[in-house]
C-alpha cells in the first residue's frame, strides 16, 4: 500500500511537471 501510494505520488508529480512544461511552451508559442 505504501509503495503504490508513493508510486502514485511520484507519477502525479511527473504529470504536473509535464503539464507545466507544455503550458509554458504553449505560452511561448502564443507570444511569437
Amino acid at each position: 500500500m505504501k509503495l503504490s501510494k508513493y508510486h502514485f505520488h511520484s507519477t502525479y508529480i511527473k504529470y504536473i511537471r509535464l503539464q507545466r512544461l507544455f503550458h509554458s511552451n504553449y505560452i511561448f508559442v502564443r507570444k511569437f
